[in-house]
């Protein structure tokens, strides 16, 4: 199943649509009553939120041919127990693999992936995707554990994480032609946080081994503090074991945060 966003009244033709142009929201305001937040860390302790759904979108036991395409997905609040902590704005279970296409992720919090969290042996793939101003005590905008990912030519912008991981705490993942700009954390990973060994390959063999040498678990890459920014990195892997999982950032843009 495929469903699609962006049609403007009256049309059904995909031709027809523009998603940019003819916003399809999904909101989790029930009470339509979210007030603005100077900040995304804000949105953590806002009370307009507090009924907020746990999750807009959820993915379970779903194949590559569930299709979201076109939507905004918002206003997800997940403070619960258990799984309601988690993906405020897209929640992601056990096998489900869906694609996610010329979404945005926008004003999402949860304690763990503000904007999406995927885990289990999930295969997402997202394309086009935009994911900014979310919030989350770990992992602002996605956090990826255990799941195999594909993302390719998404950007991160201005999402939060009050501990570690402002664009994301990422695991299995390959990220090709995205854009992090702007992201932040309270301690660790302002862009992305991992919790494996780094390798690097710059093209620069000094840099290289003095990135190694200086970096490790949960620091990654970090937008805010200037610990490290690359603005022409050509691949940056991340693993844990010659077994593990390895994260990937394939001609990926990573710019420091506004201070």
């Amino acid at each position: 199943m495929a469903i699609y966003g962006g049609f403007e009244g009256g049309k059904s033709r995909l031709d027809d649509r523009d998603w940019k142009n003819n916003e399809t929201i999904l909101s989790g305001d029930l009470d339509s009553n979210d007030v603005e937040v100077a900040h995304p860390r804000d949105l953590l302790t806002e009370p307009t939120r507090s009924e907020n759904s746990y999750h807009v979108v959820m993915a379970r036991k779903t194949n590559e041919a569930a299709v979201l395409d076109g939507f905004t997905i918002t206003h997800g609040r997940a403070d619960g127990e258990d799984i309601d902590n988690l993906g405020g704005g897209m929640l992601i279970e056990g096998t489900a693999s869906p694609t996610i296409i010329n979404c945005v992720f926008v004003l999402n919090t949860a304690s763990q992936g503000g904007g999406m969290h995927c885990s289990g042996y999930a295969i997402p793939a997202l394309s086009d995707c935009t994911f900014t101003k979310n919030a989350a005590a770990y992992a602002g905008a996605i956090k990826a554990t255990n799941c195999d990912m594909m993302i390719k030519g998404c950007s991160f912008i201005n999402n939060f994480a009050a501990v570690d991981g402002g664009a994301g705490i990422l695991g299995k993942t390959t990220s090709t032609g995205c854009i992090f700009t702007g992201n932040s954390a309270g301690y660790d990973g302002g862009a992305i946080g991992t919790g494996s060994r780094l390798q690097v390959q710059t093209g620069n063999a000094d840099l290289d081994r003095k990135i190694e040498d200086e970096f490790a678990a949960w620091e990654l890459v970090c937008n805010a503090g200037g610990k490290m920014t690359f603005a022409d990195i050509l691949r940056l892997t991340a693993w844990t074991s010659p077994k593990d999982s390895s994260l990937e950032l394939l001609s990926s843009l990573i710019e420091p945060h506004a201070q």
